[in-house]
């Protein structure tokens, strides 16, 4: 299937997983070190998400404030309460060090990146996802809201606002997060 543009910053490839398609909000995990991390990285996707509709919930290794979140529109837990079997989010997007580090985040990749459970993707480091999936470089292009809701995210996390990019960049199977409208 050919990308086709649905706006200028979403590209849509159609197929049974696309947004229009399913009963249920998208349910997406983003699992990092703290909260200056997350932000700093999928800040823009994560506002772009929740004011989609989406469920998103962040599972940090470490909770400092949890205001940089709340400003993007999402909820974040601490990742020790979190459980593989409990959570089937349909994508995940993970910090590449704490893949390398976490043990618990290091399998629940393993496990769901598996055909036909959830998509995966990581930011930072050059960690590959999973050799026998190709893993591309996938580019969120942030809204002009999602740019100015980061702005205010990262001056509550403490971050220089003047970094944020119109672009932000993970790495993972580009066909089924576009299938999704994740980018």
């Amino acid at each position: 299937m050919t990308p086709a543009t649905r706006d200028d910053r979403t590209r849509l490839v159609g197929g049974p997983h696309t947004e229009e398609s399913r009963a249920t909000p998208y349910r997406l995990a983003v699992l990092g070190a703290n909260e200056p991390d997350v932000v700093w990285a999928a800040g823009g996707l994560l506002y772009d998400g929740s004011v989609r509709g989406w469920n998103i919930t962040v599972y940090l290794a470490e909770c400092r404030d949890d205001r940089p979140l709340r400003i993007l529109g999402v909820n974040s837990e601490l990742l020790d309460g979190f459980s593989s079997e409990a959570q089937r989010p349909d994508a995940i997007i993970a910090s590449s060090g704490l893949f390398g580090e976490n043990n618990v985040v290091r399998a629940y990749f393993e496990d769901t990146s598996r055909p036909n459970r959830a998509d995966v993707a990581v930011w930072g480091g050059e960690r590959p996802l999973n050799p026998r999936r190709g893993a591309q470089q996938l580019e969120h292009r942030l809204s002009a809201a999602a740019r100015a809701f980061k702005v205010q995210a990262m001056i509550a996390a403490r971050l220089d606002p003047e970094s944020v990019d119109p672009i932000e960049v993970f790495r993972g199977d580009e066909q089924s997060f576009l299938a999704a409208q994740l980018l």
